[in-house]
């Protein structure tokens, strides 16, 4: 009962994934949840969370309902402090905790693996790539590109890098995902949706990836100038109203830059620092959360 399931951060590839472009996404030990048995407030919404799980999934599905409803009724609930509504993969954890304790017989593998998990996440979003659960479950990075994913022994910690600094801004607005995919599902059925900018895009967050991973932080900037004009352009409605502003100012000449952090719509933002203690002065009235890469 002791096993914790991290939270997981999209660093790149946010949208760009569904036009099977690459990403990544790291395990973010920052936020986690574990199982537990004890009385607290936040029980109930837990097991409120397990419950529409046992009620959607099918009889003959892959986890013993019947383990998982005794111990509903006998008081477990997932204890997590991954903020809901935030893309850090809330249902994701819970989905990776629900399977590796309650999986009936030999658990999947490989891509069998990640289609067992997007199948349960469903439940909560109606749809899934099951790159969330799977950062949670295996508790490591995972580089995903056509349909093919790699396994990486990267994580993200919180704390500052002798590098180029990334960081995390809170804009403590929750969201949901499934409108603003929905949204960009419907863009992308248009005649006037902006394919090359699309391609443009991609092929900036192929690079940021491999520069990031690489230690190349000259590379990184530039791809991630060319990410944040890009969607500052062409993703306004993730944009929350009150951020554009300062968004804007770091593609003019700040010492930051912004992206999507996910989804987009509230959460969190993306930011990468040129200097970190000029980017710490100018955007004092905001929480910002510093990162840096590791090693499982």
């Amino acid at each position: 009962m002791t096993k914790a399931y991290p939270a997981k951060l999209l660093l790149f590839g946010e949208y760009s994934i569904m036009q099977a472009a690459p990403a990544l996404a790291l395990p973010f030990w920052a936020y986690r949840a574990n199982w537990s048995w004890s009385a607290a407030k936040e029980r109930l919404a837990s097991q409120q969370g397990l419950q529409l799980l046992l009620d959607s999934m099918a009889p003959n599905c892959c986890l013993d309902l019947e383990r998982l409803g005794e111990d509903l009724r006998a008081g477990i609930w997932l204890q997590s402090d991954i903020p809901h509504g935030y893309g850090l993969g809330s249902s994701g954890s819970l989905v990776a905790a629900v399977y590796e304790r309650y999986a009936k017989g030999e658990k999947a593998r490989g891509e069998e693996l990640i289609l067992t998990l997007a199948q349960i996440e469903k439940a909560f979003h109606g749809q899934s790539s099951g790159i969330d659960p799977l950062v949670s479950y295996l508790r490591k990075g995972l580089f995903w590109e056509a349909g093919q994913s790699e396994i990486l022994g990267q994580e993200i910690r919180l704390g500052e890098s002798d590098r180029a600094q990334l960081f995390l801004l809170n804009t403590k607005i929750a969201r949901q995902t499934a409108p603003l995919v929905q949204h960009y599902l419907q863009a992308c059925a248009q005649a006037d949706f902006p394919l090359a900018e699309q391609k443009e895009l991609a092929q900036a967050h192929s690079l940021a990836i491999s520069a990031y991973l690489g230690q190349e932080d000259e590379v990184l900037g530039t791809a991630f100038r060319e990410i944040s004009a890009l969607q500052h352009r062409f993703f306004q409605r993730m944009i929350p109203a009150d951020f554009k502003e300062i968004w804007q100012k770091g593609l003019e000449g700040g010492s930051y830059l912004l992206k999507l952090c996910g989804a987009g719509g509230g959460g969190f933002l993306l930011g990468y620092s040129q200097d970190w203690a000029a980017t710490q002065g100018e955007l004092s009235a905001f929480e910002l959360l510093p990162l840096s890469l590791g090693q499982i």
